[in-house]
Formats: C-alpha cells, sequence, structure tokens
C-alpha cells in the first residue's frame, strides 16, 4: 500500500512541476497573471508559475513587417514610376499586449500612431523608342 502511495506522489510531483516550468525566448517577455490580474512582466529565462492559478503569455518585442503591393504611378513630370513599400508594426509594451482586445469602439483606428511605413520609389525602366526615319519633302 505504501509503495503505490509512494509511486502516486512520485507521479504527481513529477506531473505540477511539468505543468509549471515555462521558458520565456530571448526575443519574448512574459506577463504574468494571477486569477486574471497582472502580476508584473517576466523576463527571458526558465520561469516557474503555479499552474491552476497563474497563467504566463508571453510577448514577441519583434517588429513584424508586411510588404505592401506594388502600384504603378504618374510623377508630375510625368514619367511612371513603380512605389513599393513595407509596412513596420511595434507591438505595445508587454503588460498591455497581454490584455485581450478591447471591444471595437474602444480600439485604436488602424494606423494611429503604431503603424510606420517607408514608401520606396524607383523609376522604370524606359521603353526604346523605334528611330523615325527622316521625312522627305514630297510626304513619304
Amino acid at each position: 500500500m505504501s509503495v503505490v502511495l509512494t509511486v502516486t506522489v512520485v507521479v504527481l510531483a513529477v506531473l505540477g512541476l511539468a505543468l509549471s516550468v515555462r521558458v520565456v525566448q530571448q526575443y519574448e517577455q512574459g506577463v504574468l497573471f494571477r486569477l486574471g490580474r497582472v502580476i508584473g512582466v517576466r523576463e527571458p529565462g526558465l520561469r516557474l508559475i503555479v499552474p491552476v492559478i497563474e497563467v504566463l503569455r508571453r510577448v514577441s518585442l519583434r517588429i513584424v513587417t508586411m510588404p505592401i503591393q506594388s502600384q504603378g504611378i504618374i510623377t508630375r513630370a510625368g514619367t511612371p514610376a513603380a512605389a513599393t513599400g513595407r509596412a513596420a508594426r511595434r507591438y505595445p509594451t508587454p503588460p498591455r499586449a497581454g490584455y485581450p482586445t478591447p471591444p471595437r469602439a474602444a480600439r485604436p483606428q488602424p494606423g494611429a500612431g503604431t503603424t510606420t511605413s517607408r514608401l520606396t520609389v524607383r523609376r522604370r525602366p524606359r521603353r526604346a523608342k523605334l528611330p523615325v526615319p527622316p521625312r522627305t519633302e514630297d510626304g513619304a
């Protein structure tokens, strides 16, 4: 009887330890919630939590870039050009990023100071012009 009890306790201890270990990567920070309230920010590394009571949400600190589709434009000088760009977005600080998204009315408008885009304009190569034959006096 005591062997079964000992094995059960050891299995439960190993299971509890496995559920309480969290790894926060170098490019992330963790936001620790205890019963739904923010307790604080956890730095990268090996972190221990209380499995049922605490939740550790990982927030990426990387800048996310998205390509913008190329568009053909005409400059003021009348030359064709292609406009390409990338939108870069840096997400909010980790404690704010750990919360679920607010209702639609309370959300900030897209691009309200959180996104930046860089526009690069490159000139399209001109088409080769065919040589125009010289005109003769008889109009041919």
